[in-house]
């Protein structure tokens, strides 16, 4: 069932100029399921048939425009193959590269090696800075 209120959302943002992915993006990060926003979109891109309104006597009718149409030409509902892909959301986002992951391991054993060093040749290091120092 389609959610109206997405619906009519997705056509006011469009209308202002919006580009579709991005109140699509406004709904997920709303709260609203994937599903629903996806389904509503599709809803909203569905060719509409024009209607006029004609007042007649007091009453007001309804007609579909003067245009004939082709009973060969047929609703053909959206293939599921065709539909653009608007987000990524669901999937899994990308990770940092390996050659990040490998720098930061060594850059690691560096520093442990540096920690570990310290605490072996503690007196030998405060022996060297007092020469140094004074």
């Amino acid at each position: 069932m389609v959610k109206e209120e997405i619906v009519e959302g997705l056509r006011l943002a469009v209308s202002k100029g919006e580009p579709l992915r991005n109140a699509m993006m406004s709904f997920y990060n709303a709260g609203y399921t994937k599903q629903d926003v996806e389904e509503a979109a599709r809803v909203m891109q569905m060719p509409q048939l024009p209607q006029t309104q004609n007042i007649v006597q007091g009453q007001q009718t309804s007609q579909l425009s003067a245009q004939p149409q082709n009973p060969q030409q047929k609703f053909q509902p959206l293939n599921p193959q065709n539909t653009q892909r608007v987000s990524t959301y669901g999937s899994s986002p990308a990770g940092p590269s390996k050659t990040a992951i490998t720098i930061l391991v060594v850059v690691l054993f560096v520093l442990i090696g540096a920690l570990i060093a310290i605490f072996l040749f503690k007196n030998e290091l405060t022996t060297m800075l007092n020469s140094l120092i004074g």
